[in-house]
């Protein structure tokens, strides 16, 4: 997912992807609020990565028709950093 110096992984080349993008679209009066939800699962237990104390949480697909998924009681945090940018 981090990937090493030289072959970034997933998780570097997304944060850059979304970095580029927010700039680009700044110039046109666009504006962002980014929130992130980090999850594990392991040995098909779901751990909420922001939050260490352990708790209940199911996941699930919507009832709608885009096939959105789900995680109840998951923790979600606003991104500044790259706002800033």
């Amino acid at each position: 997912m981090d990937g090493t110096t030289g072959n970034l992984g997933v998780i570097p080349r997304t944060v850059d992807l979304l970095s580029d993008s927010i700039k680009a679209y700044r110039n046109l009066g666009w504006q962002y609020e980014i929130k992130v939800q980090f999850l594990e699962i392991y040995n098909e237990v779901l751990y909420d990565v922001l939050d260490n104390e352990p708790k209940e949480m199911e996941i699930r697909m919507t009832e709608n028709n885009t096939n959105d998924i789900y995680v109840s009681n998951i923790t979600q945090e606003t991104v500044c950093g790259l706002l800033q940018m």
